[in-house]
C-alpha cells in the first residue's frame, strides 16, 4: 500500500510537538488579553475581490461552488482586519486593539525555508500610530517572547521611510556633487544602498562627481548597526528637519529598549532592505540566535482602504517550534 502524502510545506504535529505548540501558542495569547488585546478569528477563505493585486500574490485560487467568484486561501491575517474595518468594526471606537491567531497558507515556498503552511499569531493597535503605541505593541511583543525563555533575542530597527526622505532632501536638494544625479543614477544608488554594496555606491558616486565626505557618511549610516551614537551624529551633520524626526523617533524607541530590555540585542538598519515595502515611520525584525529567520516582525502601516494608521506585529509558530 502507498504511503499517503502531503503536499510539500505542509505538516502535522504529533504527541509532544502539538502539546508543546499549543502550550505556547496560549502562554503568548495571556499575555496579549493582559494588555487589553481582543481575540478575533477570521475564516481561512475570502473572496478574492476584497483586495488589491497588490495584496494577492502567493494565494491558492479556488472558486466558490454558490456564488461562482474567486476565493482565496488567506496567506496574510492582516488582510483580513482591514476587510473587518470596512465592515463589522466599521463604527468601533479608535484605537482599537485586537490579537489573533490562525494558519496562513502560501502557494509557493522560499526555497530556504520550505514551510508553507504557517501559524501567526499577532496583535494590532489600529487607529494609531503614535510613539507610545509603537511602544505598547514593542512592549507586549517582546514580553510575550521572554516569557518563553528565549536567550540572546536582537531586533533589527528600520526606518521604511528613510530612502525616500533621505533623497528627497539630502539628494535632490544639496549640491552634493558638481552635477545633477538622474533618476536612473538614483535608483541605482538606492538599489546599492539596499544591497549595502559599498563598492557599487562608490562607483556611482565616481560617475557623478560626488564629494567623498558624503559618501563616507553614508558609508556609516549603512554599516554602523549597532552604534546609534555613530548614526545620530550622521544625521545632526546634515541639518535637515525632516531627517531629525526619523532619528527622534528611533531614539525615543532605543531609550524605551534599554530602560525595559536591557539585555535585548539592538541593530539599526536604518535605510533596510526593501523588504518592508508596506510600513511606514518604524519596522522591526526579531531574531534569536543560530536561526536566519525573523521569529516576529512589525511596524507601522495604513490600513488597506482606509485613512488609518495602525501598529502591529506577528509571531511565526513555525519558527519558533524550531527554536524552542
Amino acid at each position: 500500500m502507498t504511503k499517503p502524502l502531503l503536499p510539500i510545506g505542509f505538516y502535522d504535529l504529533l504527541g509532544e510537538q502539538a502539546i508543546a505548540n499549543h502550550r505556547n501558542t496560549n502562554q503568548i495569547l495571556e499575555v496579549f488579553f493582559q494588555e487589553g488585546y481582543q481575540l478575533i478569528k477570521t475564516p481561512l477563505l475570502e473572496f478574492a475581490e476584497n483586495f488589491s493585486a497588490d495584496n494577492l500574490a502567493n494565494n491558492f485560487y479556488t472558486v466558490d461552488s454558490i456564488s461562482g467568484k474567486n476565493l482565496i486561501i488567506r496567506n496574510d491575517i492582516t488582510l483580513q482586519i482591514s476587510r473587518l474595518l470596512s465592515g463589522r468594526l466599521q463604527t468601533a471606537n479608535l484605537p482599537l486593539k485586537i490579537c489573533y491567531v490562525g494558519d496562513v497558507f502560501y502557494a509557493k515556498n522560499n526555497e530556504l525555508y520550505p514551510d508553507r503552511q504557517q501559524t501567526q499569531l499577532g496583535i494590532e493597535i489600529i487607529g494609531s500610530s503614535e510613539v507610545a503605541t509603537q511602544l505598547n505593541v514593542l512592549n507586549t511583543l517582546l514580553t510575550a517572547l521572554h516569557g518563553l525563555k528565549l536567550q540572546n533575542l536582537l531586533i533589527s530597527i528600520t526606518l521604511p521611510d528613510f530612502m525616500s526622505v533621505f533623497f528627497a532632501e539630502i539628494i535632490s536638494k544639496t549640491n552634493i556633487g558638481k552635477t545633477s544625479i538622474s533618476s536612473q543614477q538614483q535608483q541605482a544608488l538606492k538599489q546599492a544602498i539596499y544591497q549595502k554594496n559599498i563598492s557599487g555606491i562608490k562607483e556611482i558616486a565616481k560617475q557623478n562627481n560626488i564629494n567623498h565626505d558624503f559618501i563616507d557618511s553614508l558609508t556609516i549610516l549603512i554599516l554602523e548597526h549597532q552604534d546609534l551614537h555613530k548614526i545620530s551624529e550622521i544625521l545632526n551633520n546634515f541639518h535637515c528637519p525632516a531627517l531629525n524626526w526619523q532619528l527622534h523617533l528611533l531614539q525615543e524607541i532605543d531609550l524605551f529598549l534599554q530602560q525595559n530590555f536591557s539585555s535585548l540585542l539592538k541593530t539599526y538598519d536604518i535605510f533596510g532592505d526593501n523588504h518592508f515595502d508596506y510600513h511606514k515611520n518604524i519596522a522591526f525584525d526579531i531574531f534569536c540566535p543560530n536561526f536566519n529567520y525573523a521569529i516576529a516582525k512589525g511596524g507601522c502601516y495604513q490600513v488597506q482602504n482606509s485613512l488609518e494608521m495602525a501598529v502591529g506585529a506577528t509571531i511565526y509558530a513555525n519558527h519558533l517550534r524550531k527554536i524552542l
